[in-house]
């Protein structure tokens, strides 16, 4: 199963999402993510990232990084799945990269509820 290809979903209602989950990056968090899959969360576009509200805990060493646009990372403040849009910087864990549909992200409208789930 580590090997496994794992690939994270997320329906809005501008386009679907596909999100690479890199596992050896955060093992524990993925497993966590994996658990809670599916689920429909509340999307907020919050500038240079939209947030995935899931409610995942885990602590996790938070040094300050550079994040570019389709980067993935885990904010143990909000507990919740961050994608960056645009070029950020934050205290967060990197976990994975979206692979295809960023720009249904951008488009999206937000607040909105979204599905999320692992590609089968």
């Amino acid at each position: 199963m580590a090997s496994e290809v794992l690939v994270m979903v997320v329906k809005t209602r501008a386009g679907d999402v596909e999100i690479l989950l890199e596992r050896h990056k955060a093992p524990l968090i993925v497993e966590r993510l994996l658990k809670t899959l599916p689920t429909e969360v509340i999307f907020a576009n919050l500038g240079s990232y939209v947030v995935l509200q899931l409610s995942i805990e885990a602590w996790v060493e938070r040094s300050y990084k550079k994040f570019s646009p389709g980067d993935v990372a885990y904010d143990p403040m909000q507990r919740a799945i961050v994608v960056f849009i645009s070029e950020g910087y934050g205290r967060f864990k990197p976990i994975g990269k979206v692979t295809s549909g960023l720009e249904a992200l951008i488009k999206a409208p937000s607040p909105a509820p979204v599905k999320v789930e692992l590609k089968t």
